[in-house]
């Protein structure tokens, strides 16, 4: 599914006087693309990720998901992309810490009434190297297998995209590659379009396109062999 972003802005407080944390922001996603968002805190790579994702409203412009205009839909239907179309990754894992690792992993499918693929459920797990931790809180596992939880849960709906929002900010520097490997891998193997976010240089090397910002404007975008 192509993504296509077109003239975004965002502005927070008074249209005139308020922060202004996108400024006119276009460009196109193709299907299946890996790509990092880079930029200083405040540059506004966050904001546009929360507008790829519905979590926020734009000032002006608008999202496009295939050929719908995400920002024209009703809340019903926005939900239904939100919860079908796309996975979310954050710093902070978001793990119920009552649930073990499996029931958060198919938390998603059980608010949505939906029956649980096993085979996927397993092709999933096993991907990201944590079949032997289901059973297991999260107070039991470490940061890097905590976050490797909540990307399973990010798949497990079977989204087309993931957008991952500082996947490694909580991370020693050993999880934060194994983290990063694993999105690639999420990419590679399930075909999905892996969208970072993410102040780290060396992070955004793993990606196969960068997209850098300042002052919530494109100042570079740059394609990777």
């Amino acid at each position: 599914m192509n993504i296509s972003v077109k003239n975004l802005t965002k502005v927070y407080g008074n249209t005139e006087y308020g922060v202004r944390a996108l400024n006119n922001v276009s460009f196109e996603i193709p299907d299946k693309q890996f790509i990092s968002v880079t930029g200083p805190s405040g540059s506004g790579k966050s904001t546009l990720l929360h507008l790829l994702g519905g979590i926020e409203t734009p000032t002006s412009g608008t999202v496009f998901y295939g050929e719908e205009d995400i920002y024209t839909l009703d809340d019903k239907r926005l939900s239904e992309i939100r919860c079908k179309k796309i996975g979310f990754v954050f710093q902070f894992y978001n793990l119920i810490p009552e649930l073990t690792a499996h029931e958060n992993i198919i938390l998603p499918l059980l608010i949505d009434k939906k029956k649980v693929d096993k085979d996927y459920l397993d092709e999933i797990v096993k991907t990201l190297g944590i079949s032997d931790r289901l059973k297991h809180l999260p107070s039991q596992m470490s940061g890097g297998q905590q976050q490797r939880v909540a990307i399973a849960r990010a798949l497990i709906n079977n989204p087309e995209v993931l957008l991952c929002d500082e996947p490694t900010g909580n991370l020693d520097t050993k999880s934060g590659t194994e983290v990063i490997e694993l999105l690639k891998k999420a990419h590679e193997v399930f075909g999905k379009t892996v969208i970072i976010v993410t102040h780290d240089p060396k992070v955004a090397d793993y990606t196969k396109r960068r997209i850098q910002i300042s002052d919530g404007e494109i100042i570079s975008d740059d394609f990777r062999h």
